[in-house]
């Protein structure tokens, strides 16, 4: 692949390096030089906060990791203790060992993920900068390990999912950690940065033989669809690795669960987006996972209630505000047009809320008061109903952010004119509803 030879960027690595400083010694166990030749820390020298600003200020010959040793760095038995206390914490996870008749199964392949010296430092630095980061690899490889079972893959093979799993967002540590809290999501040099992830960690993977071919083209693809839509290479059904169908489920249900904590709503994101992901095993692993989701997060009443108010009138002043009249649009029009793309996404949205109840007088009408009549009397504020409607809410809202994305990605001039401040219809719709999102809470906003 083309990103073979592009470099690393180290700057923000070597912050998350400064970071992890603070619990562990780093110390460089070769002589590390700058791209031009010039050797900037000698064999065996601890890195102090001098070295650190003298390494940002360069381009480095090789990928840092390949230099430096991790003191105290992670090892198998940890890491076989992280997941043991996430099976003790987590109720997910607690959930698949109580209802899985794979127990014995999926700990075993869990034992027999191996990583070489440098990963083991990389992830040390992940586990002490970045600590969030690391429990959504620990959870995000538990599931792979799972669903690789559960969709019939042998046990060599559901030990490279459980090991891409573990390792697929490493190249996170790499773009700047503000972006997740940044407001500008409308900046395409934001974007680009996130949709570079894959590329890096598979760069970094690229190194060690044992990962090649396998575990590198599963986290190169986690964020690939079926029908081209994902990032980095809009990659199509018949060029994605059967490890890559895989993890891209997987990410999904694991990215959600672990910022929300309900293994409800990332199956009602998956299951509205299925023609992104491959049908067998989407199949597969729902129908695993389908019984685990009382398992899982509980909200009171007047939360429910908020966060459907909220975001409900959101979902509908997108659809108000879009000027394009909805109509029936070929599909193969929204490849050529962002505004065909947008209306196309939004007559689905709106089709979806009709049929989950949400009548045309309701789409019409929004306000706080009208959305607490209909809740008074459609749905009773039965507690069940409500934690469906509030999933289904933020599952919209969710393919809200995702389209805006999608637009940018698929026609990045437009990022351009939107710094111009253009007068278009899409421009404004756009920039409109970006405002609108940027009033919420951030656990659906930061999606990778």
């Amino acid at each position: 692949m083309s990103e073979e030879a592009q470099p690393v960027n180290e700057t923000h690595y070597v912050n998350h390096l400064r970071k992890a400083g603070e619990q562990h010694e780093i110390k460089a166990h070769e002589d590390v030089y700058s791209e031009s030749g010039l050797k900037l820390i000698s064999k065996n020298v601890t890195i102090d906060d001098e070295l650190y600003d003298k390494l940002m200020q360069h381009k480095l010959l090789k990928p840092l990791d390949l230099s430096i040793s991790v003191g105290d760095s992670l090892t198998v038995a940890t890491l076989q203790d992280d997941f043991d206390q996430m099976f003790r914490s987590d109720a997910l996870m607690s959930a698949i060992l109580e209802h899985s008749q794979i127990d014995k199964k999926l700990i075993a392949i869990l034992k027999n993920i191996k990583f070489p010296d440098s990963i083991a430092g990389k992830l040390t630095v992940m586990r002490t900068s970045d600590p969030d980061l690391y429990r959504h690899s620990l959870c995000t490889s538990l599931l792979a390990a799972y669903s690789g079972v559960v969709c019939g893959f042998g046990e060599k093979e559901c030990i490279i999912l459980a090991t891409a799993g573990l390792l697929h967002d490493m190249g996170m540590l790499h773009i700047d950690p503000s972006i997740p809290t940044k407001k500008e999501r409308l900046d395409l040099n934001i974007i680009k940065q996130i949709s570079a992830h894959p590329i890096i960690a598979f760069m970094i993977l690229q190194n060690f033989e044992e990962f090649r071919p396998f575990v590198t083209a599963a986290v190169v693809e986690h964020h690939e669809r079926n029908d081209a839509t994902g990032y980095p290479h809009q990659l199509d059904l018949d060029k994605l690795s059967p490890y890559g169908k895989v993890m891209a489920i997987v990410e999904v249900i694991a990215s959600i669960y672990s910022k929300t904590g309900s293994i409800r709503l990332a199956l009602t994101v998956i299951r509205t987006r299925m023609e992104h992901y491959d049908p067998e095993y989407l199949s597969d692993i729902i129908t695993a996972l389908l019984p685990l989701q009382s398992s899982t997060g509980s909200q009171d009443e007047l939360t429910l209630r908020t966060n459907i108010t909220r975001k409900l009138i959101i979902i509908h002043e997108a659809m108000n505000a879009w000027q394009q009249p909805f109509m029936m649009v070929d599909a193969k029009d929204a490849i050529k047009s962002p505004a065909s793309l947008v209306t196309i996404r939004l007559e689905t949205m709106k089709i979806s809320m009709i049929r989950c109840g949400l009548i045309n007088t309701h789409l019409e009408h929004v306000g706080e008061l009208n959305i607490k009549s209909m809740l008074e009397q459609y749905f009773d504020n039965d507690p069940q109903y409500l934690a469906e409607l509030s999933i289904l809410v933020d599952d919209h809202i969710y393919q809200l952010v995702e389209l805006i994305r999608e637009v940018l990605i698929r026609w990045p001039l437009m990022d351009a004119d939107i710094k111009q401040e253009k007068d278009t219809p899409l421009i404004n719709w756009i920039v409109f509803i970006d405002s609108m999102l940027g009033n919420l809470p951030s656990n659906l906003m930061n999606r990778r």
